[in-house]
């Protein structure tokens, strides 16, 4: 997982990790370096109930999920691992890899839930991440789709 020049970890954020004010306060030396896509792969949500209600992603040919790549240091990802709920295995850490804009070939790590049943998020969650995917300049139709997958499990 590192194998960049200056031996940092790099972290690919896909939910609410793309709120940029939240991940400053959660992780106050990460730094954002820019933004790629995952091939193979797309957004669902999924919980035990609304109120834990997530993104993760899954394999899925011919479809990518918009991730951004931050820099992160020792504490950072403590403060990620944290945030998942790794020790609980509610998500799982996995190695990953992707062109970044402006950094080229870049591997890291992202999150990616164990369990869980499709579900609508809650509307605080929901307006968590949809500012994320305004603060990175992501076009939200991919999110939109992950949450019409859901509603449509709902009826």
């Amino acid at each position: 997982m590192e194998n960049n020049p200056i031996n940092m970890k790099i972290y690919f954020a896909y939910g609410s990790n793309l709120h940029l004010e939240q991940m400053k306060q959660r992780c106050p030396t990460a730094k954002l370096l820019g933004t790629g896509r995952i091939e193979n792969y797309t957004l669902l949500f999924r919980g035990l109930c609304q109120e834990d209600t997530f993104l993760t992603v899954e394999p899925k040919q011919g479809i990518f999920v918009p991730v951004a790549a931050f820099s992160v240091e020792p504490s950072d990802v403590k403060a990620l691992d944290d945030y998942e709920d790794v020790e609980n295995n509610l998500y799982r850490i996995e190695a990953v890899s992707t062109e970044v804009t402006g950094h080229g070939m870049l591997s890291g790590f992202w999150y990616i839930m164990n369990d869980g049943q499709p579900r609508l998020p809650s509307d605080r969650y929901w307006n968590t991440v949809l500012e994320g995917y305004q603060d990175v300049g992501f076009d939200r139709a991919l999110l939109d789709e992950a949450r019409r997958e859901c509603q449509q499990n709902d009826r």
